[in-house]
């Protein structure tokens, strides 16, 4: 993708056109349903070493409670 985040295309055209760090608001709290968040949490945190099966399970589903409860909370600052 021509806005990856990886590598060093993004990090010239950032260069070439400053305005596109500086003048874009990026919408992080777009809803996404909770199997999926769980879903990429399981993914990610594959490689990583979290110790015994409880813990990594507690990892796991803590990710996806925290996304779902900022979007809460903005949803509720904004209303």
């Amino acid at each position: 993708p021509a806005f990856s985040p990886v590598g060093d295309p993004i990090r010239v055209r950032c260069g070439r056109f400053p305005a596109l760090v500086n003048c874009v608001t990026i919408d992080w709290l777009q809803p996404w349903p909770e199997q999926a968040l769980l879903s990429v949490a399981k993914r990610f945190l594959d490689v990583v070493d979290l110790g015994d099966v409880k813990a990594r399970a507690a990892v796991e589903l803590f990710m996806p409670h925290a996304f779902l409860s900022v979007n809460r909370l903005f949803q509720a600052y904004l209303d």
